[in-house]
């Protein structure tokens, strides 16, 4: 038996999609969101959750003067979400990568990264780029991301991230799925 050494491992990151990073504007985002990890679970993807907690004197404190999401319920999960989570992995900066969750996708042996959540412009973008220079492959989904200052700044980032991790790996819902499409393991008789 042989393995495709072209398969893939998928994992979709949820990310900051909690009551205090929500804004008028993105309303239908989490049950957006909870929507398609209902299509991406039944496809046979993993899916990961990430909260920010902001704490005194933190960078977001000191130079953008915002002390906000230092505690619940400003830093739970939205609630149309809670049905999908399993673990939640805490965070204090931008990015999703720490040594929890590294050693998490090492274990998983995921490949192939799929984010979506809040804010596209700083946690989504930061985190898509660290996958890239990880070597691993990020994937945005487009519409289930957005940027708390509004349509024009989430926009701006996605023009950023084609830029800087490929036109191939901003996209829809459902390029997102076909990224699953490889996920199993083919085999071909020995």
């Amino acid at each position: 038996m042989k393995q495709n050494v072209n398969a893939t491992r998928a994992v979709l990151l949820v990310i900051d999609v909690q009551k205090g990073a929500m804004k008028d504007h993105m309303a239908s985002l989490p049950g957006k969101i909870a929507e398609f990890i209902d299509r991406w679970k039944a496809a046979g993807g993993e899916v990961a959750f990430f909260a920010y907690r902001n704490y005194p004197g933190s960078p977001c404190e000191r130079f953008l003067d915002w002390a906000e999401m230092q505690g619940p319920p400003a830093t739970d999960i939205c609630d149309e979400l809670v049905r999908h989570v399993e673990e939640v992995f805490e965070k204090s900066y931008y990015s999703v990568f720490t040594d929890e969750f590294r050693r998490e996708m090492n274990e998983h042996g995921w490949d192939t990264i799929v984010c979506c959540g809040i804010d596209t412009a700083a946690c989504i973008q930061k985190t898509a780029l660290d996958i890239f220079d990880l070597g691993k492959r990020p994937f945005v989904v487009e519409e289930l991301c957005a940027s708390g200052a509004g349509e024009e700044a989430h926009e701006a980032a996605l023009v950023a991230l084609r830029r800087a991790i490929g036109l191939r790996q901003v996209g829809s819902q459902e390029e997102a799925l076909g990224l699953l499409a490889n996920q199993e393991v083919c085999r071909e008789a020995a």
